[in-house]
């Protein structure tokens, strides 16, 4: 083949770009995260409260940005994973000028690339739901993981022709 896959016989050190890569990832979803929490836990007090109306604001309020800001994360998870794929270091995350630049640079490659993984994974958790029951409800305990792999191979692929296509000044060769 012309571009051979990589060999997998280093699993620590195969295990520790996972964790790196989850660590980049988990740091730029903190606003998210946060925000999540923020919409989630105000609700929770809001029976029998006297602050009931501003709790329920908050709420609401940190339920739309956790909206938008979902959704630049999701443009954003790419491009982090592409350029930690192409550097293999922890900081090409953070060089927030090169991040910028590869996804304005990339836009319409990376929504055609979420929207597609959006797609597929709903198909694919809705065929796995349905054929887990119907195998008795234990198959679930089968499809529904291969339904997260398939979904993550989809993913996977996907970020690797934006990759491919990616002007090379944002992302350095290793």
């Amino acid at each position: 083949a012309e571009h051979p896959l990589p060999e997998w016989d280093d699993w620590g050190e195969l295990l520790l770009r996972g964790f790196k890569l989850f660590a980049i990832q988990l740091i730029w979803a903190l606003p998210l995260i946060i925000l999540s929490i923020g919409s989630s836990i105000p609700a929770a007090f809001t029976e029998n409260s006297d602050v009931q109306g501003p709790l329920v604001l908050l709420s609401v309020c940190c339920g739309c940005l956790s909206a938008v800001v979902g959704i630049a994360y999701g443009l954003l998870e790419p491009i982090l994973t592409i350029r930690f794929a192409r550097t293999d270091e922890f900081s090409s995350g953070f060089d927030f000028g090169k991040v910028f630049q590869l996804l304005r640079d990339n836009i319409a490659n990376v929504i055609i690339a979420v929207i597609i993984n959006v797609v597929v994974s709903v198909a694919l958790l809705l065929i796995g739901l349905l054929v887990g029951t119907l195998a008795l409800v234990i198959g679930l305990l089968v499809t529904i993981p291969v339904a997260t792999m398939l979904t993550e191979l989809v993913k996977a692929h996907l970020y690797g022709q934006i990759g491919r296509e990616a002007d090379s000044t944002a992302i350095e060769p290793v």
